[in-house]
């Protein structure tokens, strides 16, 4: 996986398409704001938004995002053999 920085806490896939990156900072900018709140995970996994069925906005301490699909988001929260 491939990552690219694309602001001062916010990572992204590198095949992240334009839209889901502009609604992923959307979804930053409205949980900075506390406007929104993410979903803790279960197991001290971290935190995610979900951005569209395929995507998430994922961190695991609230001070580094990733935007990530839904494959390498199994990966970080531990679920193993997910789409062989």
């Amino acid at each position: 996986m491939k990552l690219v920085a694309i602001g001062k806490n916010l990572k992204a896939q590198k095949n992240a398409q334009d839209r889901i990156i502009k609604k992923g900072k959307a979804l930053l900018n409205a949980f900075l704001r506390k406007e929104a709140n993410p979903k803790k995970l279960r197991d001290g996994y971290g935190y995610k938004f979900d951005i569209n069925p395929d995507w998430r906005l994922f961190s695991e301490d609230l001070k580094a995002w990733l935007i990530i699909d839904h494959l390498e988001y199994n990966r970080h929260c531990g679920v193993k053999g997910a789409h062989k």
